[in-house]
C-alpha cells in the first residue's frame, strides 16, 4: 500500500554430482514465509535508515530511470498512462505514482517490465538518498553482517551513534572501487553459473522442447528464460523469417504479422550450444509447432 513491490521472481536449486557439476535444477516459488522474511527484513532494513538520520552510515541508494530513457518512458506514459502526463518521473513521488498506475492499468503492454528496463544500478553512499526501487526516502541494509561487509560496516555505525561516536567510514573513492569489485564478483559469479547451466543443458534430450518467457529485448533478437530452470538463451531475430522491427519505446519486435513482447510465453528448443563460450541460442516454435498442454499441466497452471 505504501512503497513498490517488484513481480516476484522464483528461485532456482541446483544439485551438484561428484564432480561438482549440475546433474538437476528445481524451481521454487516464493509461499508465505518467504515473503514474511523478505517483508520483516525490508522493515528492519526501512527502521535502521530511518533511526541513523543524517548520521554517518552507509546507505543503499537507487537513482530511479536512466536520463537516456526519459524520452521513451514518457512517451509510453502519453499513450499508455496519460492521467500522468506531465509527472515528473525523475522524482521519487513521481516515479510512485508511475509504478503503482503500471500495476493497476489494463494496459496491453508488461509496462513494469518494460520500466524495469530503463532502471539505473542502484549504488552505495554515505549519505541518505531516495531508493527509487522500493518507493523509499533512505534505505539501509544491516541484517547479513557475516555475507555481506556493508551490513557489518552499517552495524559498527548504529554501535558508533549508541555510544557517541564517530564511526570510521571508508572514503567515496574508496567506496567506488568497492562498488566496481562487487559489479566484477557478480559478474564472474554469473559467468560461472551460465557455464555450468549451459553443461547440464547440453547434456539433455537435442530434441527438447522448452517453455519459458521473453525476459530482454533488442533490435537484434530477445533472451528466453527458461520457466523451469531459469537457464536463459538467445533467439536471434534474423532466425524468424519474417523480418522484424524494434520498439525501442515499449521494448517489443513486430511486424504487420507477428508481436514479440517481454513476459510474452514462447516455446524454443536449443539451436546451438557451447559450454566453454558461454553461447547458447534458441530456435523459435510457432506455436502449432509447440507441444500440446496436459491436463494436468494445465491444473497446475490455474493453481
Amino acid at each position: 500500500q505504501h512503497y513498490l513491490i517488484m513481480p516476484e521472481q522464483p528461485d532456482f536449486r541446483y544439485e551438484l554430482d561428484d564432480n561438482k557439476r549440475i546433474c538437476a535444477i528445481a524451481r521454487v516459488d516464493r509461499n508465505d514465509a518467504h515473503r514474511l522474511v523478505e517483508e520483516c527484513m525490508l522493515a528492519a532494513n526501512r527502521a535502521a535508515a530511518q533511526w541513523l538520520g543524517d548520521s554517518p552510515a552507509l546507505y543503499n541508494s537507487h537513482p530511479g530511470l536512466r536520463e537516456d530513457r526519459y524520452d521513451s518512458v514518457n512517451k509510453v506514459i502519453a499513450s499508455e498512462l496519460p492521467a500522468l502526463a506531465g509527472t515528473d518521473i525523475t522524482s521519487l513521488e513521481g516515479y510512485q505514482a508511475l509504478i503503482k498506475a503500471a500495476e493497476t492499468t489494463d494496459s496491453t503492454l508488461p509496462l513494469q517490465s518494460i520500466f524495469a528496463r530503463m532502471l539505473r544500478p542502484g549504488e552505495l553512499s554515505t549519505s541518505p538518498k531516495p531508493h527509487f526501487g522500493l518507493g523509499l526516502e533512505r534505505y539501509s541494509t544491516f541484517t547479513s553482517p557475516l555475507r555481506k561487509y556493508s551490513d557489518l560496516l552499517v552495524q559498527r555505525c548504529i554501535r558508533a551513534k549508541l555510544q557517541g561516536e564517530q564511526p570510521a567510514l571508508p572514503d567515496d573513492e574508496t567506496i567506488a572501487a568497492l562498488q566496481e569489485q562487487l559489479r566484477h564478483s557478480r559478474q564472474a559469479s554469473r559467468q560461472l553459473e551460465q557455464w555450468l547451466q549451459y553443461q547440464y543443458l547440453a547434456g539433455q534430450d537435442k530434441d527438447a522442447v522448452y517453455q519459458g518467457r521473453i525476459a530482454h529485448m533488442n533490435g537484434g533478437g530477445f533472451t528466453v528464460e527458461l520457466n523451469d530452470t531459469g537457464i536463459s538463451g538467445f533467439v536471434e531475430a534474423r532466425s524468424i523469417p519474417e523480418k522484424l522491427s524494434f520498439d525501442a519505446d515499449t521494448l517489443r519486435l513486430f511486424n504487420a504479422e507477428k508481436n514479440y513482447q517481454l513476459e510474452q510465453a514462447v516455446n524454443v528448443k536449443v539451436a546451438e550450444i557451447d559450454p566453454f563460450q558461454r553461447r547458447l541460442i534458441f530456435t523459435l516454435l510457432e506455436p502449432e509447432q509447440a507441444p500440446m498442454e496436459t491436463e494436468t499441466e494445465k491444473a497446475q497452471g490455474e493453481s
